[in-house]
């Protein structure tokens, strides 16, 4: 009985010990913002700052940012939701961050821990973490929301500070500057309904936070500007960041309640396909079977000569005015010793390990032993099969490969996988592609992606889409990615470029 007795106050005491163990958290911040998009209603973004006392009395700060937009793209609505979690200590260094890509079925999930001066990323499907240089001086998020308080900026004020970027794994210096009042717009909560807001104008001070440029890939690329509208205590009360090519998105602070509200009409929202596409003055008959074609286009930002890719099958000559010459060969294959080990690899988005994937080559293959042949059968099996389709969000291949449907990146990246399954090195290309307009039948540059393959030796162009086994002229190539250790959809920025800042003329077609 003593026995038993004893064992009671020992529960007790282990209880009690696992209660002073457990961290306090405290929610501090709980902020909603409604999203517009050129005047639409299309989605929401969630903030929440907690703050984390650890039984040592260390403290800890956990921001969450959760973002759901809707956006249309070649007339079909598209939701993408991300969500974005950082921790950092008293000072703002930053111990650790997750950030998940909520895919069309699935997510993509990036996190990592800093410890001894090294980020520790965790790399799905490999059990030990890889270690990569990290910048001890970046900060994170709500120690850059606390930056013009901690500095009692004015206007006037510069300063500049530290940020990681987890979609990019970059560190990115950001310049900021605080600006006198101005009257603007804002969403007034009506009190006894948070459902309901009115605008309201009321003055408030500009804070602007513009990234330095970055090198992604090899090339350089910059990001736009954040525009914040604060208060004297500094919290924003509206915000405006830049889509390239597509427009801007007004972040309004309001309540849950009219955040949440699905009031938007989407039918009118930007198309981000449609407006995007890039009138040419003249036509070009049977551009895939050209055998050159030369333009000329010219860049808002004076950097044309980093726009294109620069290959065997694309030369660029610089002209006066801004203005570069862009000759493109037709199916040209890039000859090229043999690429690494990286280009044949299953990844996570080019899961070409995956057991759907790896049936479908099988199938598109057959008996075939040529390499070429291989994969021109590969690219007819998946222009056969694949249902085109503009409303299916970025996937990867084992998913594609389950529903078979999707526009040209669906397209690209279940070929590209397909041929790994088959031994055959493959790529995705990013670019440009000649259309007509379905009803004015004018002509037309669309953003596009397409696969590149390894055979006989070269790199050669080939296009789901199309069918045809070949890359001809009408395809203007900007970047290509193995996706090699890549959990995030970094590969797809490089289109920035030139998205909304390019003018494109046809010289010449052969």
């Amino acid at each position: 009985m003593r026995k038993h007795l004893l064992t009671i106050p020992c529960i007790l005491l282990c209880f009690s010990l696992c209660l002073a163990q457990t961290p306090k958290t405290t929610i501090i911040q709980d902020n909603w913002d409604a999203a517009y998009l050129e005047g639409t209603r299309c989605g929401n973004f969630h903030s929440i700052v907690k703050e984390i006392i650890q039984p040592d009395g260390t403290k800890y700060f956990e921001t969450r940012l959760e973002m759901q937009l809707m956006l249309k793209r070649y007339k079909s609505v598209v939701a993408m939701k991300m969500d974005t979690e950082m921790v950092e200590d008293q000072e703002g260094k930053i111990k650790s961050f997750r950030m998940i890509q909520h895919l069309d079925k699935g997510q993509a999930i990036q996190e990592g821990e800093v410890k001894d001066g090294k980020l520790w990323l965790k790399v799905p499907g490999v059990a030990e973490p890889r270690a990569l240089n990290w910048n001890d001086k970046a900060i994170g998020v709500y120690k850059q929301e606390k930056l013009p308080l901690l500095m009692k900026a004015k206007p006037g004020t510069k300063f500049d500070y530290l940020n990681f970027e987890p979609s990019l794994m970059q560190t990115v210096r950001m310049q900021a500057e605080l600006f006198p009042k101005e009257e603007v717009d804002f969403l007034e909560t009506d009190k006894k309904n948070p459902a309901k807001a009115t605008r309201e104008k009321v003055g408030l001070m500009r804070y602007e936070v513009a990234p330095d440029k970055i090198t992604i890939f090899g090339s350089a690329l910059q990001l736009p500007k954040m525009v914040s509208w604060v208060g004297d205590d500094f919290i924003p009360r509206r915000s405006v960041m830049e889509l390239p090519g597509i427009g801007n998105i007004f972040l309004y602070r309001t309540t849950k309640e009219f955040a949440q509200k699905d009031d938007g009409d989407l039918a009118v929202l930007p198309d981000i396909g449609l407006n995007t596409m890039i009138t040419l003055d003249k036509k070009i008959r049977d551009v895939h079977h050209r055998e050159e074609v030369t333009y000329q286009f010219k860049l808002e930002s004076m950097e044309g000569a980093s726009a294109f890719t620069v290959d065997g099958r694309q030369k660029l000559k610089k002209l006066e005015d801004g203005w570069f010459e862009l000759k493109v060969l037709g199916n040209v294959g890039l000859e090229e010793k043999q690429p690494a080990k990286d280009f044949l690899d299953s990844s996570y988005f080019l899961e070409s390990a995956d057991a759907k994937v790896k049936e479908l080559a099988a199938k598109a293959v057959g008996n075939e032993t040529d390499e070429l042949k291989k994969a021109r059968k590969i690219e007819r099996f998946v222009f056969d099969n694949m249902k085109g389709s503009s409303s299916v969000g970025f996937a990867t291949a084992a998913q594609i490969a389950k529903d078979l449907q999707g526009d040209c990146r669906q397209h690209a990246m279940l070929m590209a996988a397909m041929c790994r399954a088959a031994g055959i090195p493959s790529r995705t290309a990013l670019g440009l592609v000649y259309v007509e307009d379905s009803k004015t039948r004018t002509p037309q540059l669309g953003f596009h992606m397409w696969t590149e393959v390894y055979v006989q030796n070269a790199w050669v162009g080939m296009d789901a889409t199309l069918g045809e086994g070949v890359v001809g002229p009408g395809h203007l190539k900007i970047a290509d990615h193995n996706w090699h250790d890549q959990q995030t959809l970094a590969p797809l920025l490089p289109v920035i470029r030139v998205m909304g800042k390019v003018k494109i003329k046809v010289i010449e077609a052969k």
